[in-house]
């Protein structure tokens, strides 16, 4: 059966949570190095305006490596490059 908010009823699922969670931070740690650059999570516009300077410094290629290339933010971000170069 699927329950929304496991967490709270399930000890192994709040410890899998609070482990991905910090796998997932120290991930995004380690990138925001790499690249000299501060990435945001979410889908807000202010992460398309950041997915756009990445592409326009690192490449297409590098945010293949970054990004959930399958997500909607990704098709915007690539939308908006795209109409900018046909403008």
């Amino acid at each position: 059966m699927l329950k929304t908010k496991a967490e709270q009823i399930s000890l192994s699922v709040a410890t899998a949570s609070i482990i991905s969670r910090s796998l997932l931070l120290d991930y995004m740690d380690e990138q925001t190095k790499k690249y000299n650059f501060e990435f945001r999570l979410g889908a807000s516009n202010l992460v398309i305006e950041q997915g756009i300077s990445f592409v326009k410094k690192y490449g297409f290629e590098e945010l293949k490596k970054v990004a959930k290339i399958s997500f909607k933010t990704t098709q915007k971000i690539l939308e908006s490059i795209e109409s900018s170069k046909e403008n």
